[in-house]
């Protein structure tokens, strides 16, 4: 059985009075563990929203901790639980802290959409196809 343990949230960036030309933003999802902790992955989001029409501009990084009774095996960890399930269980987590975060700070609060984990990685897996044949007709 796998549970989610907890979440870790940073804010490594919340900067005022930036300038109307920063309208992108950066989503970013991806797993984590060590062979030595074997019974404990965490799924990583880095988000950067810039909000020009409210003047400022926020990267956070949250690190979701899940654990399993039994040892993970690297089947496990490149399954869709670790790229879809996890991510979707701690979503709602670093969405309602940035919600919070920006409404406590004065602004209107920032409610990202709901997000489809399923899109995210199928492309993350044409990506890897499309580089791995890429890299091969290199070497030729």
């Amino acid at each position: 059985m796998v549970q989610f343990t907890d979440v870790n949230l940073t804010v490594a960036t919340f900067e005022t009075s930036i300038t109307s030309e920063l309208k992108t933003s950066k989503f970013e999802v991806d797993c984590l563990y060590n062979d030595e902790e074997n019974k404990h992955f965490a799924t990583r989001f880095n988000i950067e929203l810039f909000a020009p029409d409210q003047g400022f501009r926020l990267h956070i990084t949250a690190i979701a901790h899940f654990e399993s009774d039994e040892k993970l095996t690297h089947e496990f960890l490149n399954s869709d639980f670790t790229k879809v399930n996890a991510p979707a269980i701690a979503f709602p987590y670093v969405r309602t802290f940035i919600s919070n975060l920006t409404l406590n700070a004065g602004y209107s609060p920032v409610y990202l959409p709901s997000f489809n984990f399923v899109s995210l990685a199928e492309e993350k897996r044409a990506k890897a196809i499309t580089a791995a044949k890429e890299g091969s007709s290199k070497k030729k």
